[in-house]
């Protein structure tokens, strides 16, 4: 189909330089955003932010889902029902090439309206095998999807090598949720459904992944402006939603940078150590 495009490497993006790229998380403090608000540049959104482009009429040029919740027992059918919408009122989505399959085996109706959108498969996104290490890079052979959305869709926004990008509903914050549908504190959509085993360990683990993010905007000299007025990330700049002025300046905390690379750490070894257990089990099983 003319309409997909599949990509194997960051470099087969055919997007133009933009000036300026608005990114929308899925915050809460989107719902601080009165009607009506006049947002920069080219708009990219994920997840589950379909009710807020909807709520507010705006259109996204992306829309990205490349999350395994489609295909989750518990809520799958409210994140396939944000595919579809956010699929509907965005120039281009992208997908990933897990996301696409799912697609192609399903038999809905409503799939092959997504499947008949202009859409990106992306068939090179990794996952780090030592997150503290590389869980975030500029786009170049590869993508990285962990930690966070925001992660991915900055390495999208970095293709348009703006001079400056606008963050929305980049919170952090995290509270713990059971894996129960329940109202989620977390997000702008009050059903988001995400198992939050941890509030403490994910705002450790997310903050370093903008800390990494941080480092490579200021590298290539892109000027960051988050307009979250409950954001706690400390890396960037944050503005007044209305006035556009600077209201708290970045904080490049080494101690607290480097506290997070160890709770990172820390997990990696736990899960390591979890994996091991279960192989030998199987294996004194099998024998």
């Amino acid at each position: 189909m003319d309409n997909i495009k599949f990509i194997n490497k960051p470099s087969e993006f055919d997007f133009t330089t933009e000036d300026c790229i608005t990114i929308f998380g899925n915050g809460p403090s989107l719902k601080d955003i009165p009607k009506g608000y006049n947002f920069q540049g080219k708009l990219i959104g994920m997840n589950r932010i379909d009710s807020f482009i909807q709520d507010h009429n705006i259109k996204l040029f992306i829309y990205i889902f490349i999350t395994d919740n489609i295909a989750n027992k518990e809520w799958g059918n409210e994140w396939y029902s944000s595919l579809y919408n956010g699929s509907q009122v965005s120039e281009k989505t992208i997908i990933s090439k897990e996301v696409y399959q799912f697609l192609l085996n399903d038999s809905r109706k409503t799939t092959q309206e997504i499947l008949s959108s202009e859409l990106y498969v992306v068939n090179c996104i990794k996952e780090p095998r030592l997150y503290m290490f590389n869980s975030v890079v500029y786009p170049k052979e590869y993508f990285t999807k962990s930690g966070t959305s925001i992660n991915f869709a900055s390495q999208i926004a970095l293709l348009f090598k703006p001079e400056k990008i606008n963050f929305y509903g980049v919170d952090l914050g995290w509270k713990t949720t059971s894996s129960e549908k329940q109202y989620d504190p977390n997000h702008y959509h009050s059903n988001y459904f995400a198992r939050i085993n941890s509030g403490y360990y994910e705002n450790a683990r997310m903050h370093h992944v903008h800390d990494m993010l941080y480092k490579i905007f200021e590298k290539n000299n892109i000027k960051i402006k988050n307009f979250s007025p409950r954001t706690i990330v400390e890396c960037y700049d944050v503005y007044d939603l209305e006035t556009n002025k600077l209201v708290k300046n970045k904080e490049i905390i080494k101690n607290n940078i480097l506290k997070r690379h160890l709770l990172t750490l820390i997990d990696e070894m736990k899960n390591d150590l979890k994996r091991m257990i279960v192989k030998f089990l199987i294996f004194m099983r099998l024998k």
